[in-house]
């Protein structure tokens, strides 16, 4: 789970280290699509932050699941 303004990553060149680019979550949610390449460019896509609802605490069933379901 990530909050509105956590940063999610940061882009370095690679001989100097400097930053290039800071990625911040622009809403509350989960962080999804994360990009695989180990190597990238400023601009492009690292991932994405999906928005999320909590439906039930964990380890808890919501009231909407259907009797006789359980966790493992």
């Amino acid at each position: 789970m990530v909050h509105t303004g956590d940063r999610l990553f940061e882009l370095r060149d690679i001989q100097t280290l400097e930053v290039l680019e800071e990625g911040r979550a622009e809403r509350d949610g989960i962080m999804t699509g994360i990009a695989y390449q180990p190597v990238t460019a400023p601009g492009l896509t690292v991932c994405f932050v999906s928005e999320a609802e909590l439906l039930a605490e964990p380890g808890r069933k919501f009231a909407k699941m259907e009797e006789g379901w359980h966790l493992s």
